[in-house]
């Protein structure tokens, strides 16, 4: 199972002008050298660090500035190895600016895309400039609702007894770093409307069990989305979907193993 990236998050910014990222003609005036600061802004400049949750720096993000007048009119840039960038704006444009941050990154040999976070959504002018820094989030809602964060689906079998779904207790240990780079957590949740929401992107080993009102816990064999062999446990990666996002989607039945 595999994702490619967070498109539903780029299509919201393309409503604004932000997702269409390409370069326009222009420039830094004569004159106007800005800052080569990345804390402080400077005249028809934008310039920033990026980073990741664990506060390090992330390098090979496109940034860029998006004119909030002319359709799909941006400068971009791209982060050097300590996170920073620094972005020239044309002088002589209408309307003002504002921030944005696209990562690719690929994982298991599979091109991700992100949205990153900006500490700032104000839109500003060229001739003032500004500082505007950007978080690589794997988890927590989007200003539109949705999570950065994938989702687990599990679906019982239609050949096997139907159990209470929430009572279903979900294991997920990272099978290696993921993908930021960090060694990333075990989650354990049980199942909400037969999914675990806000996931890390990252590959894991999925094991489940029942918890039922009264009795013993119970073991749960897992297979993909159209069973073929039922096991204890599953390693998957976050595959995208038309309408889950990115997304795992297992089928569980009650059993001690094949």
């Amino acid at each position: 199972m595999r994702l490619l990236g967070v498109a539903m998050l780029v299509a919201v910014l393309s409503a604004c002008g932000g997702a269409n990222v390409g370069s326009t003609p222009g420039g830094m005036p004569p004159g106007d050298t800005g800052t080569s600061d990345p804390g402080q802004a400077g005249p028809y400049t934008m310039t920033g660090t990026v980073k990741s949750e664990h506060d390090q720096p992330v390098p090979d993000v496109e940034v860029y500035a998006d004119n909030t007048l002319r359709y799909n009119m941006n400068e971009t840039g791209t982060t050097d190895a300590q996170g920073h960038y620094r972005i020239a704006l044309p002088r002589n444009e209408l309307g003002t600016w504002r921030g944005g941050a696209i990562l690719h990154r690929e994982y298991h040999g599979v091109n991700y895309q992100f949205v990153l976070v900006p500490d700032d959504r104000a839109e500003f002018t060229a001739e003032k400039g500004a500082v505007r820094n950007f978080t690589w989030k794997l988890t927590g809602k989007t200003p539109e609702g949705q999570f950065y964060g994938g989702s687990l689906w599990m679906y019982g079998a239609v050949d096997a007894p139907g159990f209470d779904l929430s009572r279903v207790q979900v294991t997920l240990e990272p099978d290696g770093p993921i993908i930021d780079g960090s060694a990333g957590k075990t989650i354990q949740a049980f199942l909400d409307g037969s999914q675990v929401r806000d996931l890390p992107i990252g590959r894991y080993r999925v094991t489940a069990r029942y918890l039922p009102e009264d009795g013993p816990p119970q073991p749960v064999l897992i297979a993909e989305r159209r069973p073929t062999t039922y096991a204890p446990s599953m390693t998957a990666d976050f595959e995208r979907t038309n309408t889950l996002g990115n997304a795992m989607q297992f089928t569980i039945k009650l059993g001690a193993g094949e």
